[in-house]
């Protein structure tokens, strides 16, 4: 049985009066009956724990027996008839004896509570002595126990510590872990406090500081009352603090020693946190009921208050249960189990001591009163606060959009409170500005269960609602701004702006219009082809106070001829054209701006019949007060049961200021403004009133409208772009960066139109100020050699000559040097881009060498160019070379290039195919040169790429870009094949192993191609082998490579192969492949097998390198015209080599013995050779050898018996040899053989069959 539990009766009349007593009886229970409980030890750590230290305690404190008595084995221990394993206490007497020290005896006291909480029994330590606290804090006798005779015969009041972390703090030693873990567990309770406290105040303003809601329901009302009581009685926490700081610490404890070192500064800590504790979970309590809305929240919310209040308590238990510990788990039994009592006398300065005075005694319960009248009294303010609307929003602003109810525009503005009376307990709110048809927002309990509504008529909100709010309880009105709003007809409005409005805030004053006064004061439509002006008129400054409403805020502008009866008005969501006559009498248009009360201006309004233009829509946001700036419309009827005018946005109108004015009125673009005429004087080609109208779309490139904001001159500066019926007069200011506009005096260069009476070129065109980010730019590079005048043999004169070519009379044509710019013609999808003649560039000074010279053009992604470059130089029979370059974008290198040396008269015309996608014509054009020639594989094949989505995104995404040239190499090799298949563009390669019947690509998990199998007699092929491997580096961890067909043709193309570093796998079959086997195959160190059979390749059949491949598993090059023998190096491949196939070749020579170390052979094929020599028995020891073809050759001798080992062997074939004797016995052993032909040609063999062979 385990004895979990070790515990003594002390016998208090025994005691001596000095207090001294010992554990004696423990100690030689433990020490006699060691042998008896030693297994019960071990199988529990508690009862080890104690062996240790009752041993320990044993050893080094020395006892005097004072007395001696028999102690019997059997009247000690259990009775063990029981199954069961009961925890039971010895109980013994004591024998009395001096111990010299007392550490031991108080040791023992804190093992007896343990025994006594846990046995559930008070009869062993009810008389251990009570000990003073606080040592070294003046208490009498506070390093020994209190008088004995007190204790004994005084009512010690004795009292418990709460089971919470807080008496951790306030009992146990300081900087031990007990200790720092429950300060961590408080200090957390009053983070989570403070910060629900600091949260529940976000959003508060200076009128409502607690961030109370407007108001609340009754019910809520009542449930709030109840929560008050709730609060501050059921807060532990708060009561405990108080009585614990006014009645201090305990004087005397009866527990654990470590009890004596309790601090009053620590207690006083300790209880000054639970305090704050309990404050602030009552202040976080009160907030949160406060801030309740429903009696669901506020429930909610004290179920939260309460978790975090019983952090604490709950932390302590889970100590207990040793979640922090075993050392937190026996403070938190120490604790549990201790005992305190304060003393009625005063026993020194530094405790607070208890006292019998009546305000110490009750002080925790007057605190809690008082507490509880504050709270009471300040719910029953607050609550009055909310009833009488303090906390409602008084004044709003109301923006509603006229999309479904095309007249709602007019009430918009600002809202106020009403100061007489509520209704169904809610704020009504009154549109400013306005004494007749006055806008309204109150609260009606009949529709929807209860919802704001908006209304106009009467006073009665749920007689003639126009709109309302869903089913909401809310007392403030400002709350349903986040909510959807419907018509009467259930329609959900499309926009409607409810928010507050702050002191800055203008809304229903003169502000706007003060800050527009002196703005445009007349506007000016462009209607038709004609021109409508309305002069400014708005209200004075008397009436500054006033509240206005959203239209009298802003200025009318009324027709200035005075024929027509328009006017332009706001009407609280856009601006309108219209005819007044039909909202008001023609002679009161202006009327209307002096009276808030037109009945008969509001109720026009209603209708919009009357509309004849109307703007974009405007908020307060962006309300400048004014109409200009703004885009106008004709209307467009839109009737759904109602009468309503949108925006047709396909017919724009124009609107200006009628006069400029250099502050508010500028001329646009530059242009400036007369302030005595009020005209602009306009630049850049822009004309009309401010100059609004721009001179974007005819054809004329114009650079001050060349940019991103004009869209580069409406594309009138580039040719693909450019649609205006001047387009084809653009001409070409500086071709190749040459400046012709003084060429005959100064830079001495002249277009060569007419050269001695031979008429050359006189088009000068071309869109040298294109500079489209989106199209593809290219440069054309012409770098010609120097070229001087020859010896002329006939008599013409210097002048004559000079002024034929151009020249000023008074220049040195003859003694100078010349550099020839040929003339370049430029077409794109047959349309002319560029065409200059050439030029020729005289220099007086002695150079060397031309400079290069360069002309850019842009043209579209996707257009289908051709240059031609007339070679002027030899058709005039000039001694000049010159270098033709074209480059793409930034290139470095020319994809283009081009010789013309002397006698070349044809003309040169270079293809350009540009790509669709500007990203992969960037990416490809850096590696390939021939991607702009559609007759290319890779122009074609960018063609394609180009115009797939996939691989568009793969190019934009630098992490996919691998995949864009894998996609390219594939369909390269299908475009070399001639294939009409592809992968379709949107499709992932990786997706589809094969393309068709014969064309198959595997990728890896990483989508990346590692092999490529090519069936290509399936194919009308396009290109060679060589064509075809020249892609193969597209695939940077391809690994197989499989051609089967007429494309393998021709030498093997070494150095495309050598170039595929990962492969392991080469196999080329079923062609014509000539030449010997390339050395620079075995450079790839990773091959594993090498196929090369039914070709036509000559040379050596095992080269020397390829015996470095170490990790070669298969070499296969049967049906060649292969020769050599097979060499005794062989073996170097023995660690690795499975299948050699070298059949149908002119092999000679013997097999070398150094074949048989080839231990992992297990095809073995060399028939149809010319092998001479016996067969060497140690092939039969090959164990692994499945097929063995020796036929066909020159061998002799016998057939070694050693073959009957070939447990394995499948096919053996030894016909047409010299082979003599006969077929070995052995061989009736080789069950597994299924093929076996040696007699047939062997005419010196003698005997028949033997099993399968014959």
């Amino acid at each position: 049985e385990s004895y979990r539990t070790f515990a003594v009766n002390f016998d208090s009349n025994k005691y001596k009066s000095n207090n001294r007593y010992v554990e004696s009886a423990t100690q030689q229970l433990l020490g006699d009956y060691m042998d008896g409980f030693q297994g019960a030890m071990n199988e529990d750590s508690r009862i080890s724990e104690l062996e240790y230290g009752f041993v320990e305690g044993r050893t080094q404190v020395p006892l005097r027996r004072a007395s001696s008595e028999t102690w019997s084995k059997n009247s000690i221990l259990p009775s063990r008839s029981s199954n069961k394993v009961p925890y039971k206490a010895l109980l013994g007497k004591i024998e009395k004896l001096e111990l010299e020290s007392e550490t031991k005896t108080q040791e023992l006291e804190q093992r007896l509570r343990e025994a006594e909480s846990q046995l559930g029994i008070s009869s062993l330590t009810s008389s251990i002595p009570w000990r003073y606290c606080s040592a070294g804090e003046g208490h009498a006798g506070s390093t020994q126990s209190t008088n004995n005779k007190n204790n004994n015969n005084t009512k010690t009041n004795a009292i418990k510590l709460p089971l919470d972390m807080y008496s951790i703090v306030a009992s146990w030693e300081w900087n031990t872990k007990p200790f720092w873990a429950s300060l961590f567990v408080i200090l957390l309770q009053i983070l989570l406090l403070s910060v629900l406290i600091v949260d529940l105040t976000r959003g508060a303003t200076v009128d409502n500081i607690l961030n109370l809601p407007g108001n609340v329901e009754y019910t809520v009302r009542i449930a709030q009352a109840v929560a008050v009581l709730i609060v501050v009685f059921k807060q532990e926490d708060l009561r405990t603090g108080i009585d614990g700081l006014v009645r201090g610490m305990p004087h005397a404890f009866r527990g654990d020693i470590k009890f004596q070192s309790m601090k009053s500064i620590k207690w006083r800590f300790a209880y000054l946190l639970r305090f704050a504790q309990g404050f602030l979970s009552m202040f976080a309590s009160w907030f949160l009921l406060m801030q309740a809305e429903t009696v669901y929240d506020l429930l909610l919310n004290f179920l939260g208050i309460e978790f975090i209040s019983d952090l604490d308590n709950l932390a302590f238990r889970l100590a207990g249960l040793g979640y922090f510990g075993i050392t937190t788990r026996d403070c938190v039994n120490t604790i549990s189990a201790a005992e305190f009592r304060k003393d009625k006398k005063e026993t020194g300065w530094g405790v607070i001591t208890f006292s019998p005075s009546w305000c110490r005694k009750y002080a925790h319960i007057l605190g809690v009163f008082f507490i509880f009248l504050a709270m009471v009294a300040s719910f029953i303010f607050f609550a009055v606060q909310q009833y009488d609307g303090e906390y409602l929003t008084s004044t709003v602003r109301v923006e509603f959009g006229d999309e479904t109810l095309p007249y709602l525009g007019i009430f918009n503005g600002c809202y106020t409170a009403r100061s007489d009376g509520t209704i169904a307990e809610r704020l009504v709110f009154e549109q400013m500005g306005r004494s007749t048809m006055q806008g309204k927002l109150a609260y009606c309990n009949d529709i929807e269960d209860g919802s704001w509504v908006f209304f106009y008529e009467g006073d009665d909100p749920c007689q003639n609602p126009i709109v309302s709010s869903g089913t909401t309880k809310t007392f403030d009105v400002l709350e349903t701004a986040e909510s959807q709003w419907y018509t009467n007809t259930t329609l959900p409005l499309e926009y409607l702006q409810i928010y507050k409005i702050d002191e800055a805030d203008t809304c229903g004053s003169l502000d706007l219009l003060d800050a527009t006064r002196d703005t445009c004061s007349a506007i000016e439509f462009e209607l038709e082809g004609q021109s409508s002006t309305f002069q400014k008129r708005q209200l004075s400054a008397t009436h500054e106070g006033e509240a206005l409403d959203a239209i009298r805020s802003h200025p009318i502008y009324v027709g200035a001829d005075g024929s027509k009866p328009e006017v332009v008005i706001f009407t609280g969501r856009r601006w309108v054209l219209a005819n007044s006559s039909k909202i008001v009498s023609w002679e009161n248009t202006t009327a209307i701006l002096e009276s808030d009360g037109n009945e008969e201006f509001y109720a026009g309004l209603l209708d919009y019949e009357w509309i004849l233009l109307v703007s974009e829509q405007v908020d307060s946001v962006n309300d400048q007060g004014t109409p200009l700036g703004l885009q106008w419309y004709y209307p467009r009827d839109v009737s759904e049961g109602f009468n309503s005018r949108v925006p047709d946005l396909t017919r724009p109108v124009d609107l200006a200021c009628a006069s400029c004015n250099s502050k508010t009125s500028p001329c646009l673009y530059e242009g400036v403004c007369s302030d005595r005429t009020g005209e602009c004087e306009c630049k850049h080609g822009a004309s009309g009133k401010l100059c609004r109208e721009r001179p974007l779309g005819d054809g004329i490139c114009n650079t001050y409208f060349n940019t991103p904001e004009f869209d580069y001159d409406d594309g009138d500066c580039c040719a693909s772009t450019c649609g205006g019926s001047s387009c084809d007069d653009s001409s070409i200011s500086f071709p190749f960066g040459i400046d012709l506009s003084n060429a005959a005096n100064e830079s001495r260069t002249v277009w060569v139109e007419t050269l001695l009476g031979f008429e050359v070129v006189q088009t000068r065109f071309g869109y040298d100020e294109c500079d489209d980010p989106d199209q593809a730019t290219f440069t054309i590079e012409m770098k010609p050699s120097i070229w001087k005048i020859p010896h002329l043999e006939a008599p013409i004169t210097t002048t004559l000559i000079g002024s034929l070519l151009g020249f000023d009379a008074d220049f040195d044509w003859i003694n100078s040097s010349y550099c020839l710019v040929e003339g370049v013609s430029l077409t794109c999808n047959e349309k002319p881009y560029m065409d200059t003649s050439a030029i020729l560039v005289a220099t007086t000074d002695s150079i060397e060498e031309c400079p290069p010279y360069h002309q850019s053009f842009q043209v579209p992604y996707g257009a289908s160019c051709e240059i031609f470059h007339t070679k002027y130089m030899q058709i005039l029979g000039l001694d000049i070379t010159l270098f033709f370059n074209v480059f793409y974008g930034s290139d470095k290198k020319p994809f283009y290039e081009d010789v013309i040396q002397t006698g070349d008269t044809s003309i040169s015309t270079v293809r350009l195919d540009v790509p669709t996608s500007k990203c992969i014509t960037e990416a490809f054009s850096k590696q390939m040169k021939s991607i702009f020639d559609k007759s290319t594989i890779e122009g074609a094949v960018t063609n394609i790429l180009s115009n797939s989505g996939s691989s568009i995104e793969w190019c934009e995404s630098k992490d996919d870009r691998d995949m864009l040239f894998e996609r390219f190499g594939l369909e390269a090799l299908l475009t070399v094949l001639g294939s009409k298949e592809s992968y379709g563009g949107e499709v992932h390669h990786c997706s589809a192993s094969r393309v068709g019947e014969s064309f198959f690509a595997i990728c890896n998990n990483d989508d990346r191609v590692i092999s490529v199998d090519i069936r290509s007699d399936y194919y009308t092929t396009n290109g060679t082998l060589t064509d075809l491997l020249g892609f193969l580096p597209s695939f940077p961890q391809l690994q197989y490579l499989g051609i089967d067909g007429k494309i393998v043709a021709g030498p093997i193309p070494a150095m495309e192969i050598a170039n595929l570093h990962n492969l392991t796998h080469l196999w080329l079959m079923n062609g014509s492949l000539n030449g010997t086997i390339p050395t620079e195959i075995f450079s790839l160190q990773k091959l594993e097998s090498v196929n090369l059979f039914n070709n036509t390749l000559t040379g050596l059949a095992i080269p020397s390198e390829l015996l470095s491949l170490q990790g070669l598993v298969a070499f296969g090059v049967s049906d060649n015209r292969l020769k050599g023998s097979i060499p005794v190096e062989i073996q170097d491949l023995k660690e690795s080599l499975a299948i050699l196939q070298m059949s149908g070749n002119e092999i000679t020579g013997s097999i070398p013995p150094e074949l048989v170390t080839l231990e992992g052979l297990s095809t073995l094929l060399l028939d149809g050779n010319l092998l001479t020599g016996t067969i060497p028995p140690g092939l039969g020891m090959l164990e692994l050898l499945q097929e063995v073809r020796l036929d066909t050759n020159l061998f002799t001798g016998t057939i070694p018996s050693e073959f009957g080992n070939l447990q394995l062997l499948k096919q053996l074939t030894l016909f047409n040899n010299r082979l003599s004797s006969s077929i070995p016995s052995e061989f009736v052993n080789l069950t597994m053989l299924e093929v076996c032909k040696i007699l047939d040609g062997n005419s010196n063999m003698t005997g028949g069959s033997v099993g399968v062979c014959t």
